[in-house]
């Protein structure tokens, strides 16, 4: 008895199969509220995919602006640290290297101080289009040769326009930076 319903069972599921396989295989195509509907859906899927490739777009160019800043920082205490002296600086006494932060323009720029007098270091750079510097981003920061500790800590805070997300680098008295 038990074989007798396994065959029943079977056939019914091959009947269906075979009921299915003939109604694919058969000359009617797709309606057309069938394809209205298809087609709506892969729209929605397209526009909610392109609107969080845009957000995470938005979120890297912050970063990597973020980063840039940090790398910059990170020069200017290396620098000052091995007290790598350029040439407009013969003769005069390496005291420290600056990074100046211009929050109208975005632009950011790197400076050495020897025998108390500033010199511009060919490094100047502009943070991306949308990108900018909070206004309560420090000036500037300046290590000096003593220690390779800045004269003043601070923080510089990178935002974006279309962005609640922002980037913080940390800079310690003590020299360390953090970037957040």
């Amino acid at each position: 008895m038990t074989n007798l319903k396994r065959n029943n069972h079977l056939s019914s599921r091959v009947s269906r199969l075979a009921s299915l396989v003939s109604h694919l295989s058969s000359s009617e195509g797709f309606t057309l509220i069938e394809l209205v509907i298809v087609f709506t859906i892969i729209i929605i899927l397209s526009s909610v995919g392109l609107a969080s490739f845009s957000s995470y777009s938005k979120q890297q160019a912050l970063q990597t602006a973020a980063f840039d800043v940090e790398t910059m920082i990170n020069v200017a205490k290396s620098r000052t640290l091995s007290q790598v002296k350029p040439g407009d600086c013969s003769g005069l006494t390496l005291e420290g290297y600056e990074i100046i932060f211009n929050k109208s323009t975005g632009q950011y720029n790197l400076q050495v101080l020897c025998g108390g007098t500033f010199f511009p270091v060919p490094s100047a750079k502009t943070l991306p289009n949308g990108i900018y510097f909070d206004a309560s981003t420090v000036d500037s920061i300046t290590f000096t040769v003593f220690g390779a500790s800045p004269s003043t800590g601070g923080q510089v805070i990178v935002k974006e326009n279309g962005l609640a997300t922002t980037k913080t680098i940390t800079v310690s008295t003590l020299g360390s930076i953090t970037l957040e």
